[in-house]
C-alpha cells in the first residue's frame, strides 16, 4: 500500500501515462474501423466507450496544450452525443418494431418508425464522419503529438517563462 501512495505524490510524467493514452487512442482507433465493416448498434457503443476513454485520458494532459486539448474535447463531446442519439433511436425503433404493428404501412407506427430509423441512419452517418476525423492519426503519430508538446510544455516551466496564454496576442 506504501508503494501505491508513494506513486500517487508523485509528479505525473510522461512515461507514466504514454502507454494508457496509446493503448486508449489505438482502440478507439480500432472501433472507428469497425464501424466501417459492420455498422451493428454494438459497434457504436463499443465506439462510445472509447470516446469517453480518450476523454478522460485527455483530461489529464490538458495542462500541456490547453487549447487544442479542448478542441480536441469538444469534438469528442460532439461525437460522444451522436453516439448516444444514435442508441437511443435504435432503442426506439426496436421498441416500436416489438410493440407496434408494422404490416400496415398507413399505421402511425409504422410511419414514425420509418422517420426514426431514417433519422438513426443520419446520425450513424454523421458520427462515423467525425470518427474517421478524430481518430485519423495513427496511435505511433497522436503520441508523438502529444510527446511534443509534453516536452514543449516542460521546456517552459523549465525556463520560467510566462505561458502563451498570458500574453494575450490573439486578442
Amino acid at each position: 500500500m506504501a508503494n501505491l501512495k508513494d506513486n500517487l505524490s508523485k509528479p505525473l510524467t510522461l512515461d507514466t501515462i504514454a502507454s494508457g493514452l496509446k493503448r486508449v487512442y489505438q482502440r478507439g482507433r480500432k472501433a472507428q474501423k469497425n464501424l466501417s465493416d459492420a455498422q451493428t448498434n454494438e459497434d457504436f457503443h463499443e465506439l462510445q466507450k472509447r470516446v469517453n476513454y480518450l476523454a478522460v485520458q485527455l483530461e489529464i494532459v490538458h495542462p500541456i496544450w490547453p487549447d487544442m486539448i479542448d478542441l480536441w474535447r469538444s469534438e469528442l463531446e460532439k461525437l460522444s452525443q451522436l453516439l448516444v442519439t444514435s442508441e437511443g433511436l435504435f432503442q426506439l425503433s426496436e421498441f416500436l418494431r416489438t410493440h407496434g404493428d408494422m404490416s400496415d404501412k398507413n399505421n402511425g407506427v409504422y410511419l414514425m418508425n420509418t422517420l426514426v430509423e431514417g433519422h438513426g441512419e443520419q446520425v450513424q452517418q454523421h458520427a462515423m464522419l467525425l470518427a474517421q476525423k478524430v481518430y485519423s492519426l495513427k496511435p505511433k503519430h497522436f503520441l508523438k503529438l502529444l510527446t511534443s508538446a509534453w516536452e514543449a510544455h516542460d521546456s517552459e516551466r523549465a525556463q520560467q517563462i510566462l505561458p502563451s496564454e498570458k500574453l494575450k496576442l490573439s486578442e
